[in-house]
């Protein structure tokens, strides 16, 4: 089960440094309240 936890976390990292990315490149404002509720459901 640790193995898992450690696994999801590493998952949840690589996902927000993605929409950070996606969210720096497109730097626009219709995209951030997307993005935001992405960040917060995860």
């Amino acid at each position: 089960m640790e193995l898992v936890n450690r696994t999801y976390l590493h998952l949840r990292v690589d996902v927000h440094s993605w929409i950070r990315t996606q969210y720096r490149s497109l730097q626009t404002p219709s995209c951030s309240p997307l993005s935001y509720w992405v960040l917060i459901a995860i």
